[in-house]
C-alpha cells in the first residue's frame, strides 16, 4: 500500500462511524481491498481499492485507488463518477461529507486568507489540494451542494454556508441555494442577534446582514465600522488565529467572547444589547469621523448630525458618549446628556450603575449612578465577578454590589469568584471558607487555601495539626469530604453530565481515583499515571509527562497522547482535530500535526539541522 497516500488519507482525518454490518471491507495478499461476509475469508464484491472503508448506515462505502476517492454501494457499484473525486472528508460533525472535484496536491503550508473574517473554511487550503473545486454530498451519496466552489465554511447555526468564489465570499443555505452572492472580500460570522458584517471590495464600506437573507444596514449608509461591547468591557480588537474560530463552535453564541476583527477597523462581538454603533466619514474635515446608533432592524435611533464624537453601544438605554468635547452619559428616551469627568473612564450602565476608574494609573475605582454621581469608596481596583464587584484596598479585599454597597469589608487576605454565586475569601486570620453573594458563610473557614469550585467541587488544602505543611483534597458545595486532604496536589474534572474524575499526587506523579466516594468514607483506589503536571484550560486538561511532553485529556480520555514540546502545540493539534472533526490522536500523528503546523517547516536549506520538534517523522 502507498504509504505516503495513506498517511494523507490518515492526515485528512477520515474518521467515519464504523456500523454494524455483515459486508466488511478485506484485502488479499497484495494488499488490494475488497469487501466479504464478516467472519468469511471469500470475496463478495472483489480487491480492487488501495483503500475501503466500512458500509455506513446508507449502504454506502468510501474507496481509494491511488489518491483518488470513489462512493460505492453493497454491490459494489459507484455511485457517481466513479473514483471521482480527490478528497472526501467528513464535514462539521454533520450527516454530510465534503468534496473536491480536480486539483493538484501539493504541501507547501497552508497560507493565511487576507481579508476573511470568517475562520474554519474548508477547501484547498485545508487539505493540500489546490486548485480543486468543492461541494458536499449527503452520506447515502447523492450531491447536497455541487462541487464548484473555490472553498466552503463550516455550517453556521445549521443554517447558513459562507461560500469562496474568485477570491470573493457569500453564503449559501444548506441546501446549496445563494443567500447572498460572492461580492464581499471580508465576512464575519453571524453574532449571538443572528447579524454578520460585510465588506463590499468596491469602496471599502461595511453593510450588516442577518441569516435570513435581509440587509439590515446597507453599504449606501456609508458605514466604516461597527462598534459593540459585551456586558462590562467595551469593544476591541480581538484577533483570532486563521482557521479557529468556526471550529470552536462553543464560541459562537458566547455572549462574553469577542468576535474576530483582523485589521478592518470593525469591532464585532456578541452583544446582549440590542443596539448597533457605526462609525462614518465625516464631512467636516476637523472630525475623523461621525457616529450613528441603530437598532437590530436597521432603524436609526441617533443620526449622523448630532453632536456626538464618539459613542458607545447603549446599555439599559444609556450610553456613554463624548459631547462637545466631553464624556458624558446619553440617556436615549429623554436625550438628556450627562456630564462626567474628561480624566476617567466609564463603563457601560448595569443595573443603574457604572464603574469608573482613572484610565492613566488604572487605579483609583469607584462606583457611579446614570447621574454620575460617586456612590461608593475608592478602591485600588475592582473585579468584576458575575453581578457583584471584588475590591482591593493595599492588599487588603472585599465584596461589594454593582450599586456600591458593601457585603464583605476590606479586611481579607484574598478574595475570589469562586463561579456559580459563590466567592472564596481568606480571612485575616489565614483561614479559607466560601461565601455566597451576599456574604452569608456558605462553608466555613476552616482550611488554609482553596479553589474556585469546578461544577460541584474545589480543591481544598489544610495543615494538619501540628504541621506546617499543607495537604491537599476535594470537597462539594455541601462541604462533603470527597477525596480526604492527604495529598500534595489534587486535580479534578467535571464533565457536562456533573460526573467529576479526580487525579492527585503524594510526591511528583499523579494518580487516578477510581473509586470517587461522596461521602468520602471509602479509601481512594489509586491507578499511578505519569503525569507530573495537570492544568485546566479552556479546552480540557493539559497534562505533562516525566519526559517534558504535553498532552491533553478530555472526559478523563487521553485525546492527544504526551507527545508534543508544550502546551501551545496543544492548542495547534487540537484546532487542527476539530476543525478535521477527529476525536483523538496516536503519538505519532500529533507530532506530525506539530511539526504541521510549525511555519520554520519550509524554511530550511540543504545542510540544515532540522530539531526533533519539526521533523516530520
Amino acid at each position: 500500500m502507498n504509504k505516503k497516500v495513506l498517511s494523507l488519507a490518515l492526515a485528512m482525518g477520515l474518521c467515519l462511524s464504523t456500523y454494524a454490518q455483515t459486508l466488511v471491507p478485506m484485502h488479499n495478499d497484495k494488499g488490494q481491498f475488497g469487501y466479504g461476509e464478516k467472519g468469511s475469508t471469500t470475496f463478495t464484491i472483489k480487491p480492487q481499492w488501495d483503500e475501503a472503508r466500512p458500509f455506513n448506515e446508507y449502504g454506502v462505502a468510501i474507496v481509494r485507488k491511488g489518491q483518488m476517492f470513489g462512493l460505492i454501494d453493497k454491490s459494489g457499484k459507484a455511485i457517481g463518477k466513479s473514483l471521482g473525486y480527490s478528497i472526501i472528508a467528513p464535514y462539521d460533525g454533520t450527516d454530510y461529507w465534503l468534496v473536491a472535484l480536480g486539483g493538484k496536491r501539493t504541501e507547501s503550508t497552508p497560507g493565511n486568507r487576507v481579508g476573511l473574517c470568517v475562520f474554519g473554511f474548508k477547501g484547498s487550503l485545508s487539505y493540500g489540494v489546490k486548485g480543486a473545486k468543492w461541494g458536499i454530498i449527503r452520506k447515502d451519496g447523492q450531491p447536497l451542494i455541487q462541487p464548484k466552489y473555490q472553498e466552503l465554511s463550516n455550517l453556521m447555526d445549521d443554517q447558513l454556508i459562507a461560500y469562496q468564489e474568485k477570491n470573493l465570499f457569500g453564503f449559501l443555505d444548506k441546501n446549496g441555494n445563494v443567500v447572498f452572492p460572492a461580492k464581499y472580500n471580508v465576512i464575519t460570522p453571524f453574532n449571538n442577534q443572528g447579524l454578520a458584517a460585510v465588506r463590499n471590495k468596491k469602496g471599502f464600506k461595511w453593510s450588516l446582514i442577518n441569516k435570513d437573507g435581509n440587509v439590515i444596514i446597507p453599504e449606501e449608509e456609508g458605514c466604516l465600522s461597527f462598534n459593540s461591547f459585551t456586558n462590562d468591557v467595551f469593544g476591541s480588537l480581538n484577533i483570532l488565529g486563521v482557521d479557529s474560530l468556526l471550529a470552536h463552535k462553543e464560541y459562537w453564541s458566547d455572549p462574553q467572547r469577542l468576535m474576530p476583527m483582523m485589521n478592518f477597523n470593525i469591532t464585532w462581538i456578541n452583544s446582549d444589547y440590542p443596539y448597533i454603533a457605526a462609525t462614518k466619514l465625516s464631512k467636516n474635515k476637523k472630525k475623523t469621523g461621525v457616529f450613528t446608533l441603530y437598532d437590530l432592524n436597521g432603524k436609526q435611533i441617533i443620526d449622523s448630525s448630532s453632536d456626538l464624537s464618539n459613542l458607545c453601544v447603549p446599555s439599559e438605554g444609556v450610553s456613554v458618549v463624548i459631547k462637545n468635547k466631553t464624556w458624558g452619559f446619553y440617556d436615549l428616551s429623554s436625550q438628556a446628556f450627562t456630564p462626567l469627568d474628561d480624566s476617567r473612564k466609564y463603563l457601560p450602565i448595569k443595573e443603574g450603575y457604572s464603574m469608573s476608574y482613572d484610565p492613566k494609573t488604572k487605579s483609583n475605582f469607584y462606583v457611579v449612578d446614570k447621574n454620575g454621581n460617586k456612590v461608593s469608596d475608592n478602591y485600588d481596583e475592582i473585579t468584576i465577578a458575575e453581578d457583584r464587584f471584588i475590591v482591593r484596598k493595599g492588599n487588603k479585599y472585599g465584596l461589594i454590589t454593582r450599586q456600591g454597597k458593601d457585603i464583605v469589608p476590606i479586611e481579607c487576605l484574598s478574595l475570589i469568584d469562586a463561579n456559580n454565586g459563590l466567592y472564596g475569601v481568606k480571612a485575616s486570620n489565614g483561614k479559607f471558607g466560601y461565601v455566597d453573594e451576599n456574604g452569608n458563610t456558605v462553608i466555613p473557614l476552616n482550611y488554609d487555601d482553596g479553589t474556585a469550585f469546578i461544577g460541584n467541587y474545589a480543591v481544598v488544602a489544610k495543615a494538619p495539626d501540628g504541621s506546617f505543611t499543607k495537604k491537599t483534597g476535594l470537597i462539594d458545595k455541601d462541604n462533603h469530604v470527597i477525596v480526604p486532604l492527604n495529598y500534595n496536589k489534587v486535580c479534578c474534572y467535571v464533565n457536562n453530565d456533573g460526573k467529576v474524575q479526580v487525579w492527585v499526587a503524594e510526591n511528583d506523579n499523579y494518580s487516578k481515583v477510581d473509586n470517587i466516594s461522596l461521602n468520602g468514607t471509602s479509601a481512594p483506589i489509586l491507578s499511578a499515571t505519569d503525569y507530573t503536571e495537570m492544568t485546566h484550560t479552556n479546552i480540557g486538561l493539559v497534562v505533562k509527562d516525566t519526559k517534558g511532553l504535553y498532552g491533553l485529556l478530555l472526559d478523563g480520555k487521553e485525546v492527544i497522547p504526551c507527545s508534543v514540546a508544550n502546551e501551545e502545540l496543544v492548542n495547534k493539534v487540537y484546532d487542527y482535530m476539530t476543525s478535521h472533526d477527529i476525536t483523538e490522536v496516536n503519538a505519532v500523528n500529533a507530532h506530525k500535526i506539530a511539526a504541521w503546523t510549525n511555519d520554520a517547516r519550509n524554511s530550511f536549506k540543504i545542510g540544515d539541522t532540522i530539531g526533533d520538534n519539526i521533523w516530520d517523522f
